[in-house]
């Protein structure tokens, strides 16, 4: 018996597994499947340094599957979430876009090249775990049935939104196109543009940050470093709201005198103070913030799911808590406007052991 169920599981797996040779496309030069993407300020003239943009993909690796439908793979890329369309890839950087300018993309040059008889394998939802939200195969028909280019340009600049002001802007590089008339893919290998800031006759005021959220947007765009003080500041307050469950509003003491002595100023809120609900809570903070000069910019929430209640928010993996929904104090984009964190804590003890 145990012989049959290994023979039929081995004959399974042979079954699920089962491709063709993978096969390399060698588009620059005879090397591994790599993608390289760099975006840099350049020395200008200009008010604000545009920023230079380079890519090369020097091959990509093509694996026919039995179901009709090839796989790529290219190291140094990352895969598009869309289930249902095809498998394709993208990468790119963050820009900030200083008060007074938009962001252009100018002297776009690059090379394309196309391969026939290339059906990619659409794009699976991928769980951390069995779960009843599994929908099944997904497959977007009507895209697969049309007549464009999927993602429709090779390279774009993509909204994101803005953080307390500071408008950030994605340079997204989609190199490989999949054309669905005839089946085929549009691939990109080298490209290069600059990214300019064009004028656009509003105010120019300088934006001031807390230092913690100063430091992160120099960290984790492109050009914020080449901004002059003019542009963007890190000299505002630092300001950190904590809300606390009521039972434990006394056990921060010395959590609140340690961030003070940092040059933190700290505010500290009790549950039934800020309302009493999660809905209340939300309320609470973004009223706070559009009737304070100082916006805060650390979110610290002490207590358990019951005693201060977090946002259930819809994932691929189904419902999940998260304080997330807390730090977004403008609701127009998705990106969070303080750095925000939990002491998950059922009493006075377990806090003092945190802190």
């Amino acid at each position: 018996m145990v012989r049959l169920l290994l023979t039929y599981g081995w004959i399974c797996a042979f079954a699920v597994n089962q491709t063709a040779f993978a096969k390399r496309v060698v588009l620059l030069e005879d090397a591994a499947p790599r993608a390289e993407f760099s975006a840099l300020p350049t020395l200008s003239r200009e008010s604000v340094a545009p920023i230079q943009i380079n890519f090369r993909l020097t091959s990509l690796e093509t694996d026919r599957q039995t179901d009709g439908f090839e796989t790529l793979r290219v190291d140094g890329l990352q895969r598009l979430e869309r289930a249902g369309a095809p498998d394709l890839f993208t990468t790119g950087r963050i820009v900030v876009v200083p008060p007074g300018y938009r962001a252009e993309l100018q002297n776009v040059k690059s090379e394309t090249r196309e391969l026939g008889a290339m059906r990619i394998a659409p794009r699976q939802k991928h769980y951390r775990c069995d779960c009843p939200w599994d929908e099944g195969f997904h497959f977007d028909s009507a895209l697969y049935r049309s007549e464009g280019l999927y993602p429709s340009e090779p390279l774009r600049l993509e909204s994101l939104g803005k953080l307390q002001g500071v408008e950030l802007v994605r340079v997204g590089m989609y190199p490989v196109q999949a054309r669905f008339r005839d089946n085929s893919l549009v691939v990109t290998p080298y490209l290069s543009a600059e990214v300019h800031f064009v004028p656009t006759g509003a105010p120019r005021n300088a934006l001031h940050l807390a230092p913690s959220l100063y430091e992160l947007i120099r960290a984790s765009t492109v050009n914020a470093r080449s901004l002059n003080a003019s542009q963007l500041r890190g000299d505002a307050d630092e300001l950190m709201l904590v809300f606390v469950a009521d039972s434990l509003k006394d056990s921060l003491q010395r959590f609140v005198e340690w961030e003070q002595s940092k040059g933190v100023k700290v505010r500290v809120i009790s549950f039934s103070e800020a309302g009493g609900t999660n809905k209340a809570l939300r309320t609470y903070i973004r009223d706070y913030v559009k009737n304070t000069a100082v916006k805060p910019s650390q979110l610290l929430f002490v207590g358990n799911k019951t005693t201060l209640p977090v946002v259930m928010a819809s994932t691929a993996s189904g419902p999940a808590a998260t304080d997330y929904e807390y730090a977004r104090f403008d609701t127009l984009d998705d990106i969070p406007d303080a750095l925000y964190g939990r002491l998950l804590a059922d009493s006075a003890e377990e806090v003092s052991t945190q802190i």
